[in-house]
């Protein structure tokens, strides 16, 4: 079952339209953070960074600071978040 029924349906009775697409889109992108984390360098974990980035895409259109902004939270998050496999290490 889906987990986060409860979020989404408390996302979609915000007002703002803006805001409402940004807790879905949040809500995506935790879902796929959650689901793929211990995936490195597999086809899931490469299709969920796709999304992500058509995330961030998006939102950097639709307002340039903002979006800059978060496309800058997005790489210190992966930087801090992501260890490489020490079999690929120099």
């Amino acid at each position: 079952m889906f987990d986060a029924y409860g979020e989404v349906e408390k996302a979609l009775e915000e007002s703002n339209l803006t805001e409402r697409e940004l807790k879905i889109d949040q809500i995506k992108w935790n879902w796929l953070e959650n689901n793929t984390f211990f995936h490195y360098f597999s086809m899931e974990r490469v299709f969920a960074f796709t999304v992500q980035l058509s995330i961030l895409s998006r939102w950097a259109t639709l307002e340039e600071t903002k979006g800059a902004e978060i496309f800058k939270e997005t790489l210190r998050s992966l930087e801090k978040s992501y260890v490489l496999p020490e079999e690929f290490t120099v």
